[in-house]
């Protein structure tokens, strides 16, 4: 009729593959959202840039400290509360870090760090097989 089910690491395997091109398509969305909104504004060149590239490189580091994090066993209403504490953590830390003046910028921070960690997401998971490969060395 077909396939047993997947044992536990098979499982995980597959559910890792399937998540692959979520943060890709996170930022795909939410880009059009966080830029295009009423009262978007340009504070000055630098801190834009800066916010960009402060963006890309969280976004990035953050993708390859959360490679082996597994939330599997954790009950969705514990993950749930502890992402929403998370986000009020990090929005209240912004507020108290960047001065009012630069506040703007944060839009161009949200998009950038999306990029960076839907990119290098992407990047390692496609060269991963590569990695496991006899020819890499594995």
């Amino acid at each position: 009729m077909g396939e047993p089910p997947p044992s536990d690491g098979r499982r995980y395997e597959a559910d890792r593959r399937s998540f692959v091109g979520r943060p890709l398509l996170i930022a795909i969305a939410m880009t059009p959202l966080l830029l295009l909104g009423p009262g978007r504004e340009i504070v000055s060149t630098e801190a834009t840039l800066l916010a960009a590239g402060v963006g890309v490189t969280v976004g990035a580091s953050a993708s390859f400290a959360l490679e082996e994090v597994d939330l599997s066993h954790v009950d969705d209403i514990a993950a749930t509360i502890g992402s929403v504490l998370g986000i009020v953590v990090a929005t209240v830390g912004l507020w108290l870090l960047v001065p009012t003046d630069y506040a703007p910028t944060l839009p161009q921070f949200a998009v950038a760090f999306l990029w960076g960690f839907a990119l290098a997401d992407v990047a390692r998971r496609r060269l991963e097989p590569e990695r496991n490969s006899p020819e890499f060395g594995a």
